[in-house]
């Protein structure tokens, strides 16, 4: 096992009888009866930020972790899908969310600035609004 980083994100599993954590580095830690994963690869293929998510799949067989620059790593069933492209269309926060889609066949990753993301199935949201626009955009 990795050295222990400090933990930055949960997930459960869709059983609710396992649940995987992630650490800033990207080392997965299984918990119950979610299968474990490989480690990251040291140095890490990109220049990515800090990991910040982890998301189970469907089956429970697989996860994506994501870092801060938007960057997706898939584990056992997961979909891979292509990086965020560069130079980014908007101007947004460092990503701190994802979130599958239903089939397991596409991903929402989120910024702190509300940027939203679609990969594969995802189907395309608009940004985030604040609670004050009634504008209903």
């Amino acid at each position: 096992m990795a050295r222990r980083e400090r933990l930055v994100a949960f997930a459960p599993n869709p059983r609710g009888d396992g649940a995987w954590a992630v650490d800033r580095k990207g080392n997965i830690f299984a918990f119950g009866t979610a299968p474990e994963f490989r480690e990251v690869p040291e140095p890490v293929p990109w220049r990515g930020g800090p990991f910040v998510a982890i998301a189970s799949t469907p089956s429970g067989q697989g996860v994506w972790i994501l870092d801060s620059k938007g960057n997706i790593l898939s584990f056992g069933d997961a979909p891979e899908f292509r990086e965020v492209p560069e130079p980014q269309p908007w101007r947004g926060g460092s990503f701190v969310s994802i979130a599958p889609t239903p089939s397991g066949q596409g991903v929402w990753i989120l910024d702190s600035k509300g940027n939203l993301l679609a990969f594969g199935d995802a189907t395309e949201l608009r940004s985030a609004r604040s609670s004050d626009d009634k504008s209903g955009r």
